[in-house]
C-alpha cells in the first residue's frame, strides 16, 4: 500500500512539472504566490493594498483614537494618545495667544521671549499675515477636533471597509459592485491615497520652509544668542503643531473623498443594473424584489454615513470659504499690488475656492444618480405585478423626497448649482467687505 501511495505522489509531481502551473511553485514568484493566497490578483492591487496599509499607519499614529482603520469600539482609548492630544491642544492655544499678543502689543521683551517672527515688520500687512495664521490654525484644529469626536462616538466605523480591502482584496460582491466599477473604485482609492501622501509631504515642507524663512528674516533685528535660542524652541513647537494638524486634515480629506467615491460608484452600479433590466421584454418578479431590497440597503447605508458626516461637510465648506474670503479680501484691499505677501495670500484664497467648488460638484453626483435610478424604476414598474409595483413606488417616493444626497449640515443637499451659488456668495461678500473697508481708510 505504501508503494502505491509513493507511485501516486510521483505521478502527481510529474504532471505538475509538465504543466504550466510549475511557475507558481518557483522561488522567484514566491511573493506573487503569497499575494495570490491573500486574494490580491494583480500588481496594481498589491500597490493599492500597500497604499492603504501606509495610510492606516499614518492615520492610527497621528489622528486616530481607536486603532486606525480597524475602528474597534471595544478597545479603550490609549492614555498616550490622550496625553499627546492634550499637548497638541496646548500648543494650538499657545500659538493663538502668542500671535494675538503680536497684534496688540509692540514691545521689545514680548518680541524677544515670544520669538516674534514679524518683529522687524510693522503695519497692516504684518497684522493681516498674523490674522491669516490665526484663522488657519482655528480651521485646522476644528477639523481635527470634530473628527476625533466622530471617532469617539463610533461614527467612523465605515473605515473598516478599507481595512477589509487591504486584507482580502477588492471583492466586487463584498463591495456590492460589478467587476468594472470595483476596478474603478480600486483605481480611485489608489489615486486618492497617493495624492494625499504627496500633499502631506509638500505641505509639511512648505510649512517648515515658511517658519524658518520668517525666523531667519528677523535675525538682523535682535542678533543675540537668547533670541536665537527662543526662535529655535518655537520653530520646533510650531512645526510640530502645524505638521499634526496638516496630517489630520489630509487624512480627513482622504476619508471624505474615498467614501464619497465609494457610494457614488455603488449608485452607478445600481443604475447600470436597472438599465439592463429595462432592456428585457419580460422580468421575473423575484429579480425585481431582490433589486428593491438591495436599493433599500444602499439607501440605508448611505443615509447613515451622510447623517454621521453632514456637519463635517458643513464645517469644511463654510470654514474653508471664510479663510479663502479673508485671503482674497487682503489681496483686493491692497489693490493686488506686486507684493509677495498679498499675492501669496490671494493665490491661496483663489486655490481654496477652486477646491471648495470641486468638492461641491463631487458631492452633487449622488443626488443626480438617485434621479436617474428613480427614472429607470418608474419605467421598470410597468412590467411587474401590483404587489411589486407597490413596493417599487414606495422606493420611488423615497428617492423623490429631496433627502437622497450629500447634505451640507442643515442647509440642504449639494446640487450642481451649489457651486455657482457659493462662488457668487463668496465673491459678493469679498467685494462688499473690501468696498466698506476702503470707505473707512
Amino acid at each position: 500500500m505504501l508503494t502505491a501511495f509513493k507511485k501516486t505522489i510521483a505521478s502527481i509531481i510529474e504532471k505538475m512539472a509538465k504543466s504550466n502551473d510549475k511557475k507558481r511553485f518557483s522561488i522567484v514568484n514566491i511573493k506573487e504566490n503569497v499575494c495570490r493566497l491573500q486574494n490580491l490578483k494583480n500588481h496594481f492591487e498589491i500597490e493599492t493594498a500597500e497604499a492603504i496599509h501606509a495610510f492606516d499607519k499614518v492615520f492610527s499614529l497621528w489622528s486616530s483614537l481607536r486603532g486606525g482603520l480597524q475602528q474597534t469600539l471595544d478597545k479603550p482609548i490609549n492614555i498616550k494618545f490622550n496625553i499627546y492630544n492634550w499637548f497638541v491642544r496646548c500648543y494650538v492655544a499657545i500659538l493663538i495667544a502668542r500671535f494675538t499678543i503680536f497684534i496688540f502689543v509692540d514691545n521689545y521683551y514680548c518680541d524677544l521671549y515670544l520669538a516674534n517672527p514679524f518683529s522687524g515688520n510693522k503695519g497692516d500687512k504684518k497684522n493681516a499675515i498674523i490674522l491669516f495664521i490665526i484663522f488657519l490654525l482655528m480651521f485646522l484644529y476644528g477639523v481635527r477636533d470634530y473628527t476625533l469626536r466622530l471617532e469617539e462616538t463610533g461614527r467612523m466605523k465605515i473605515t473598516r471597509l478599507l481595512y477589509i480591502c487591504e486584507r482580502r482584496g477588492f471583492n466586487s460582491k463584498a463591495l456590492s459592485m460589478n467587476n468594472h466599477h470595483c476596478k474603478q473604485f480600486q483605481k480611485w482609492c489608489h489615486t486618492i491615497l497617493i495624492s494625499i501622501f504627496m500633499f502631506m509631504i509638500s505641505a509639511n515642507i512648505i510649512a517648515l520652509f515658511t517658519i524658518i524663512y520668517l525666523r531667519t528674516s528677523s535675525f538682523i533685528v535682535y542678533p543675540t544668542l537668547t533670541h536665537i535660542i527662543f526662535h529655535i524652541v518655537f520653530i520646533i513647537t510650531e512645526f510640530f503643531t502645524f505638521s499634526v494638524l496638516i496630517v489630520n486634515v489630509l487624512c480627513t480629506s482622504a476619508y471624505i473623498l474615498i467614501f464619497l467615491t465609494f457610494y457614488t460608484i455603488r449608485f452607478n452600479t445600481f443604475t447600470d443594473s436597472i438599465k439592463k433590466l429595462n432592456l428585457k421584454s419580460s422580468i421575473n418578479n423575484v429579480i425585481i424584489s431582490e433589486m428593491n431590497y438591495r436599493l433599500i440597503e444602499l439607501l440605508n447605508d448611505f443615509g447613515q454615513w451622510n447623517y454621521d458626516s453632514k456637519y463635517l461637510f458643513q464645517y469644511c465648506i463654510i470654514a474653508s470659504s471664510a479663510v479663502a474670503n479673508f485671503c482674497c479680501f487682503v489681496g483686493f484691499l491692497s489693490g493686488l499690488e506686486p507684493d509677495a505677501t498679498t499675492m501669496t495670500m490671494s493665490i491661496v484664497g483663489v486655490f481654496v475656492h477652486i477646491l471648495v467648488t470641486i468638492g461641491c460638484y463631487l458631492g452633487s453626483q449622488i443626488y443626480y444618480e438617485s434621479i436617474k435610478i428613480r427614472t429607470y424604476i418608474c419605467k421598470l414598474t410597468t412590467k411587474t405585478t401590483v404587489e411589486v409595483k407597490l413596493k417599487s413606488m414606495e422606493i420611488v417616493d423615497r428617492l423623490d423626497s429631496q433627502y437622497v444626497g450629500v447634505h451640507m449640515g442643515d442647509f440642504g443637499i449639494f446640487h450642481r448649482s451649489t457651486c455657482i451659488i457659493l462662488l457668487l456668495e463668496n465673491a459678493s461678500f469679498i467685494m462688499l467687505l473690501s468696498v466698506n473697508a476702503r470707505s473707512f481708510i
